[in-house]
């Protein structure tokens, strides 16, 4: 998908969707696979994807793995949980006008209505929100509320979130999900903070399942235990 808008930042794909006969689509196939093992064991929905530091790819993953999931006939929902730097809604030609923060500013919202929907069948996402919410804190028992309403609907929730060594949304984030995954980028995630982010999930209430490699944007592996 090549965003031509100048009212988009960057030029994002989605290569489940535009090469689902790749390798690396195929590869996304495979940690569709080892995540519906897991999860099915342990009936869990929430799944939130970090990483150890900036610009790892963590969005990339995360939209490649709904998009499989969903083209799998699962009902999937992705959440931007990184408000201060959003890019979600990059990858779908989407306005970030009103998601995720304007919700937790008014409980009372219907949440439905904040879910855009997207060229993938059932596959929805909700955007992080209106900028007013860009230096929000998460509380924990609000997002918790948040996913019970989503696991009732949704089969599955993915939510993308900033580094869980740099900023403490992405802890109260994991910590509200059922499990999480890190991405990890070659050349750019380094060992020790790798290492670190590890630490920093399993300290939380979310079961840490494994880690997805990206090189150069694309998936080179996966490790799930």
């Amino acid at each position: 998908m090549i965003l031509q808008s100048k009212k988009y930042k960057a030029e994002k794909r989605i290569i489940t969707q535009q090469q689902p006969m790749s390798p690396y689509s195929e590869q996304y196939r495979m940690i569709r696979t080892n995540l519906e093992f897991l999860t099915q064991r342990t009936s869990m929905k929430t799944v939130a994807v970090t990483s150890a530091g900036k610009e790892q790819g963590t969005t990339t993953a995360l939209v490649n793995m709904g998009v499989v999931m969903a083209q799998k006939g699962k009902k999937v929902l992705l959440i931007d949980g990184n408000i201060r730097d959003p890019a979600l809604h990059l990858f779908f030609r989407k306005k970030n006008q009103y998601g995720l923060t304007d919700i937790l500013a008014d409980p009372h919202m219907r949440t439905a209505e904040y879910i855009l929907p997207t060229s993938v069948e059932g596959l929805g996402i909700l955007t992080s929100g209106s900028k007013k919410g860009m230096g929000m804190d998460l509380v924990m028992e609000q997002m918790t509320g948040l996913f019970e309403k989503f696991k009732r609907i949704y089969d599955v929730i993915l939510i993308d979130c900033p580094p869980v060594v740099e900023n403490a949304n992405a802890q109260i984030i994991a910590s509200c999900s059922d499990a999480s995954v890190m991405v990890i980028k070659i050349g750019k995630t380094k060992k020790d903070m790798a290492q670190k982010a590890k630490e920093n999930l399993t300290k939380g209430h979310s079961h840490f399942l494994g880690t997805v490699i990206l090189d150069k944007r694309k998936l080179k592996k996966s490790h799930f235990f």
